[in-house]
């Protein structure tokens, strides 16, 4: 450690009050939340990248966590302002890193404690092989043929991308339609867990395929019955046999007691919470209240999860498919979204709510009779000439009004043909889950239940039947449309005495006046809808088929079919479970529903049977603790240190060190105790691990100017001491310090693996990046690492941006916020070494 050199990169004032801060492990991207619950992701050059809103206004981020590969980021929301004993929804998001869109949301039963994501570091790709890996190279038992494949991909339809536009009816946009979900590429078992303020913990692999559900209530000895266990964070073994939670246990609910009502009076009686000067409303709560609280007991949960270790393979092909099948179900919706949109659009609607007003004045029959009277004769009824010349001809129908319908048409059934394809590729993979649910040895254990694949095939079955059954119906209407809206042209203009030569009869043919004269039959018909019988007028057949209630004209184009008239003629063969049913009476938006259930129910089992397989192994009590920051890790000997800072001790560090298969005599805790050049301890106002052997420290100086100090130390060289209380300066060849000056701060974000940090001022206003093991270039802007035996010798040169300026990250900013902005500024820029006038502690959990 000794000859680092610490850059700093950059200095930036904000307009809003930053909450949490997160650092990418796979790229130099972070992620920030602020008060108004917006997430924004920034370059290590600050340049923002995107801005992405709350889902309502009253929402604010509770946690943040980043997928290990970068390329997704874990959101977790919460209520704003929580009344003392309301019932507490919260959310989780998965964004697209990307593009900022949002692949996947899980609601959950109570306020966010946990947000972190895991990996097993010793799963390979091999352990996935055989009849489930979908690269397998099947030369060993196919004979060479040039033109086959490889992977499913180059057999199965491919999918079109979807507009970004309100205009849906355009593919033109270039989208990873094969990977919307990005977990094609996770070729190792990575798990999102979620843990709540109720107990529950929500398992899930990739964040989508949920993999347990539990309750760690019910591991609490009977002692602790009805007080309520929370996790704050959690560790998987390399091998993924253990699931290590930390776990605090409290007499009633946290977030419950930190609110205060809207008297301003706070609701507890024996909680102590830190607050912030800056707090406008005393009813909103920050991301970091949750974790002050004293009297809090905490132990070490852990879990025997050996399901997941020797499962591995079959759970990574299980969570696989369920990405690829959820992508396509979430294609299949919006492609179902753009032949409604193209439906709503066409101007034959307008015309049919006309015809429908009409036939409901006369009797029943009248209209088609009176329809069919004008074809045969020529000379329309009293009524019907009203209604053509009155409500008809000031329509706009034309020559043109045929053939814009029929080019609307064939823009629907353009999306409906990508609608099949994705209905082919979603049985494609669910005929494949059925062969994984025979291996009952490896899937049925996880919860794959053959009878409810066999029903969700036939769904997607039964849907690729009614999709093509309105391709035919489409293919139909064109040529009825064409055919009647010429030969009513006609008509329109013999009744206006036009004297224009009319060439459009002679161009009807036979079969034209048969389509026209089947059509004409079909224009009124009764409606049911709740309980209420109504007649209705039908130009158009395509709407009956994207509506929730069941066709109302069904349509006979079975009659044409031979397979359809084998199966009518033999109605054993129909019975058979190999065949698939048709449902004649459903609508295409019907049908679409019932898949998205059945598809559903597919992973609902494996939830629940996965998580019932985990077995409590050991629980290691720690003991009552007031934590204002916390941070944990795993080490490769299975040893859990916990760093963390007391909020009735703020001066001191504590390094707890536990044996994941020891008992509470084998905890050590170890405090370390840090001093300025008057001997004098130093506040700790946070610390984080920057590696699993390295620890960073954000401490504030004692002088009136409080300026911040980042200390970076060996873990190993504290728990290896034989002192319980020891001096930080006193540890020699381990220590790397560096001053911040001009800044009096409240919480940072470290990163080894990208080698930076962050630091945010205590009104949450201002930040300052680091570059923390820079190569010595020049000696600008730099601070010169070296051990020292005493922080009173160790070098510190100013970190100083000549060119800091003040960074807005909305358009729309409070005039309060910008008054504050433009007074942070001028004190910076007027005078640099003006402390802040009052002191007040930080608090938060891990974020």
């Amino acid at each position: 450690m000794a000859g680092h050199i610490i850059r700093q990169l950059e200095e930036r004032h904000l307009a809003v009050t930053v909450d949490l801060m997160v650092w990418s492990n796979k790229m130099d991207l972070l992620a920030l939340s602020n008060s108004k619950g917006e997430v924004s992701l920034h370059r290590l050059t600050w340049e923002r990248v995107w801005l992405l809103s709350p889902p309502t206004a009253d929402m604010v981020v509770r946690k943040l966590a980043w997928r290990l590969d970068g390329r997704v980021i874990a959101v977790a929301y919460v209520p704003k302002v929580i009344a003392v004993g309301q019932e507490v929804k919260g959310e989780v998001k998965l964004i697209d890193v990307e593009n900022k869109d949002i692949l996947h949301s899980v609601i959950l039963s109570d306020d966010v404690s946990c947000l972190v994501w895991l990996q097993g570091k010793q799963f390979q790709n091999q352990h996935f092989s055989g009849c489930f890996n979908h690269r397998q190279d099947e030369s060993d038992f196919l004979p060479k043929l040039p033109p086959f494949s490889r992977t499913e991909s180059d057999f199965l339809p491919e999918l079109p991308p979807f507009s970004r536009t309100l205009d849906s009816l355009l593919f033109n946009i270039k989208e990873n339609i094969d990977d919307t979900k990005r977990t094609k590429n996770q070729m190792q078992l990575n798990f999102l867990l979620i843990g709540t303020f109720n107990g529950n913990l929500h398992l899930s692999v990739f964040g989508m395929f949920s993999c347990g559900l539990i309750n760690i209530n019910k591991y609490m000895a009977d002692t602790e019955k009805g007080k309520y266990a929370s996790v704050l964070n959690a560790e998987i073994s390399p091998d993924m046999k253990s699931l290590l939670l930390l776990v605090a246990v409290d007499e009633r609910k946290v977030y419950a007691e930190t609110v205060k009502a809207n008297s301003g009076d706070s609701k507890t009686d024996n909680t102590e919470v830190e607050k912030d000067d800056e707090n406008e409303n005393a009813d909103k709560k920050s991301a970091d209240e949750f974790e002050l609280v004293i009297g809090r007991e905490y132990k070490v949960v852990k879990l025997d999860t050996r399901v997941l270790s020797s499962m591995s393979g079959e759970l990574h092909a299980l969570s696989l498919k369920h990405g690829y099948i959820i992508s396509l179900l979430d294609y299949l919706s919006k492609t179902m979204r753009s032949i409604i949109e193209a439906w709503e659009n066409m101007y034959i609607l307008e015309i049919e709510s006309k015809l429908s007003k009409y036939t409901a004045s006369l009797p029943e029959g009248t209209v088609s009779a009176d329809f069919l009277e004008l074809l045969l004769f020529g000379k329309p009824s009293e009524s019907l000439e009203c209604f053509l010349m009155e409500d008809l001809h000031d329509k706009g129908i034309d020559t043109s009004l045929g053939q814009s319908i029929k080019l609307i048409h064939s823009n629907i059934q353009l999306i409906l043909n990508h609608l099949l394809s994705a209905g082919q590729n979603l049985a494609y993979h669910l005929a494949e889950m059925k062969g994984m649910a025979k291996l009952t040895d490896r899937f049925k254990v996880l919860g794959l239940e053959e009878d409810i694949l066999d029903e969700a095939f036939s769904a997607a079955g039964a849907f690729l039947i009614k999709g093509m059954e309105v391709q035919l119906v489409i293919e139909e209407s064109k040529k009825r449309y064409g055919a009647f809206f010429k030969w009513l042209y006609a008509i329109i203009l013999r009744m206006t005495d036009d004297r224009n030569t009319d060439h459009t009869m002679s161009d009807l043919t036979t079969e034209d006046l048969e389509l026209i004269a089947d059509y004409l039959h079909k224009l009124d018909i009764r409606t049911a809808k709740d309980g209420v019988t109504k007649r209705h007028g039908y130009l158009d057949h395509i709407g009956q088929s994207l509506v929730t209630i069941d066709l109302t004209v069904p349509n006979n184009i079975e009659h044409d079919n031979l397979w359809q008239q084998l199966l009518q003629k033999n109605p054993r063969l129909q019975d058979n479970v190999c065949i698939i049913k048709k449902c004649k009476n459903t609508p295409l938006l019907q049908q679409h529903g019932r898949l998205n259930e059945v598809v559903s129910n597919v992973f609902k089992t494996p939830e629940y049977t996965i998580g019932n397989m985990f077995q409590l192994d050991k629980i290691v009590e720690i003991g009552k603790i007031a934590i204002k920051r916390l941070s944990m890790c795993l080490l490769d000997n299975n040893m859990i240190l916990l760093s963390l800072v007391e909020s009735n001790s703020p001066d001191r560090l504590q390094l707890i060190q536990i044996a994941a298969n020891g008992n509470k005599s084998d905890i050590k805790v170890k405090t370390v105790l840090f001093k300025d050049k008057d001997e004098v301890v130093m506040k700790c106002l946070d610390v984080q691990f920057y590696l699993p052997d390295v620890l960073s420290v954000l401490l504030e100086e004692t002088d009136e100017d409080r300026n911040a100090v980042i200390v970076q130390l060996k873990s190993k060289t504290i728990y290896d001491s034989t002192l319980d209380v020891i001096d930080g300066n006193s540890l020699t060849g381990s220590v790397v310090t560096c001053q911040i000056p001009d800044m009096v701060a409240s919480i940072f974000a470290v990163s080894g693996t990208r080698k930076v940090a962050i630091v945010l001022s205590k009104d949450r206003r201002k930040v300052k990046l680091f570059e923390m093991e820079g190569e010595d270039e020049d000696n600008d802007d730099i601070v010169l690492m070296e051990t020292p035996t005493n922080f009173v010798e160790a070098p510190t040169v100013d970190c100083r941006l000549e060119n800091a300026e003040t960074v807005v990250d909305e358009d729309e900013i409070d005039f309060n916020d910008l008054h504050k902005l433009i007074i942070d500024a001028s004190k910076i820029s007027l005078e640099p070494n003006l402390s802040i006038a009052s002191h007040i502690e930080e608090g938060g959990g891990d974020n």
